[in-house]
């Protein structure tokens, strides 16, 4: 292969994707549309590996996690438990899942929120009764629960035990799957990065009118 062919290629993507000088007139792609592409396609792999570790992380730390719960029986309010008392109080992820964790919540119920929230909404009733006998009163002010990963305590609803099972399985869930699944990515995005340009000739050429 000569050094004139190599400089030719490097030339190209050169030209496509640093100085994005390149246009294609006959399927009206221009400079803007070349950045939307490059960056689509950058995009779409950073979120394919992000997701895969995503998803190693839920199925095996918050998995973990929620398999430790239903193993300890706290399946209602009246059997929750703090995280002492599933021998996670030290760990730092799930002190912080308990409360932020959107996955983890849509199965993980909180006693002391569930408690809050149910007498906030009969001061609320009790609040608008009095409001529509004297519109005087200004509307109820709903307060935000702030879960306290020290003392609070957790549950996964009996209703919501099956769901969080298949949701959290770790079966094929590992850190090799993971790789993997970033490493085809990678290759992936690098061959259609590779490959566009001439995918681009060649349909900017069909598109080309015949003299």
């Amino acid at each position: 292969m000569s050094n004139t062919f190599l400089q030719d290629i490097a030339n190209k993507y050169y030209d496509l994707y640093v100085a994005f000088s390149v246009e294609y007139t006959n399927i009206n792609v221009y400079a803007t549309e070349l950045k939307m592409i490059l960056s689509f396609i950058i995009g779409i792999g950073v979120g394919i590996i992000i997701a895969a570790f995503m998803s190693l992380f839920t199925k095996r730390t918050l998995g973990d996690f929620v398999r430790r719960v239903i193993e300890r029986d706290a399946l209602s309010p009246e059997s929750a438990k703090t995280l002492d008392e599933l021998d996670y109080f030290d760990r730092l992820i799930i002190r912080r899942a308990v409360a932020k964790s959107v996955s983890l919540r849509r199965v993980l119920k909180c006693r002391e929120e569930e408690e809050f929230y149910a007498e906030q909404k009969l001061k609320r009733e009790e609040h608008e009764k009095k409001r529509a006998e004297d519109r005087s009163i200004g509307r109820f002010k709903e307060t935000e629960y702030k879960v306290d990963a020290d003392k609070d305590s957790f549950f996964i609803p009996e209703d919501l035990k099956y769901m969080a099972e298949i949701k959290f399985d770790k079966k094929g869930a590992t850190l090799r799957a993971a790789i993997a699944t970033s490493l085809i990515t990678l290759i992936a995005c690098i061959a259609i990065i590779l490959a566009l340009p001439e995918l681009l000739e060649f349909l900017d050429g069909l598109a080309a009118p015949n003299l």
